[in-house]
């Protein structure tokens, strides 16, 4: 009896042990199941349960932390987008689709050494279409850098932030996250400017393939196909999203039917590739 007893105390305490820990989300979409042992400016220090070896990852990466307590921290979002033929004389606007007011600090890389330099703070009032950033710059100075890092504050909720550029002048748009209704077997595409023309999947496996496909654009999410079916060895040369894909913020891919082994994204020509294998 005492033997039993022993036993379902160790099993219970173990049990409390492991869901004893803090969660850690990155913008990814990813999270990691640690405790938290150190945060500073640069970096956030974890480790396994069970494990001596720290762990490090930069406050970039992540979205948030859930501390076992049940306190939640928040880290501002940020985010690099490339400079594509952003003209001198044009400007960064900005469209703040989420119900908060937003801090929003930009960061130019500069295309020849490198330097980063950080322009004046903008607030953001929520709700607000086609605000055109105070960088506090001269006039012919915007297309000396190769891109831009945004960060951004005060959001209550998880937000996904993406930009393109579009008749000489680069457009940045902010946006809740948006979850389609099942998360199982499901992909996140985040588009960073890269992709602007045609979606092309290829289903590699000995398998059929039916997948949903959901697109986040500018206010919302769409529905682009559903109950898509990719036989083996098949593929979809275009599938039409009606909408300018180059708004679209995050492709949403739910796979319904059959399995895969590996998915490999590819941007080539602004054409963006998924591959099943």
């Amino acid at each position: 009896m005492k033997k039993t007893l022993f036993l379902l105390l160790t099993i219970a305490f173990s049990i409390v042990k492991i869901s004893a820990q803090d969660v850690i989300y990155k913008n990814n979409g990813d999270s990691i199941v640690a405790i938290v042992t150190k945060i500073t400016d640069t970096e956030v220090s974890y480790k396994y349960n069970g494990e001596e070896l720290i762990n490090e990852i930069s406050p970039n990466e992540l979205r948030k932390i859930k501390y076992q307590s049940g306190r939640i921290q928040k880290f501002p979002y940020v985010t690099k987008i490339i400079n594509k033929n952003l003209d001198a004389d044009k400007y960064i606007i900005v469209y703040n689709n989420t119900a908060d007011d937003l801090k929003l600090t930009v960061i130019g890389i500069q295309k020849e050494m490198g330097s980063e330099v950080t322009f004046p703070q903008n607030i953001i009032p929520a709700k607000t279409q086609g605000v055109q950033l105070g960088l506090g710059v001269r006039k012919g100075w915007l297309d000396h850098f190769s891109s831009f890092i945004f960060k951004v504050e005060g959001n209550k909720n998880d937000i996904v932030v993406n930009g393109y550029t579009d008749n000489n002048c680069l457009y940045v748009y902010i946006d809740n996250v948006y979850t389609v209704p099942s998360t199982q077997n499901t992909l996140i595409y985040e588009n960073h400017g890269e992709f602007k023309d045609d979606f092309k999947i290829y289903n590699h496996t000995n398998n059929t393939l039916e997948i949903n496909f959901y697109a986040v654009v500018n206010g919302g999410m769409k529905i682009i196909a559903k109950s898509r079916l990719l036989e083996p060895n098949d593929y979809h040369y275009k599938i039409r999203t009606n909408v300018d894909n180059k708004t679209i913020f995050q492709f949403i891919i739910e796979i319904t039917q059959g399995t895969y082994n590996n998915v490999y994204f590819e941007v080539k020509d602004d054409d963006l590739f998924i591959t099943f294998e």
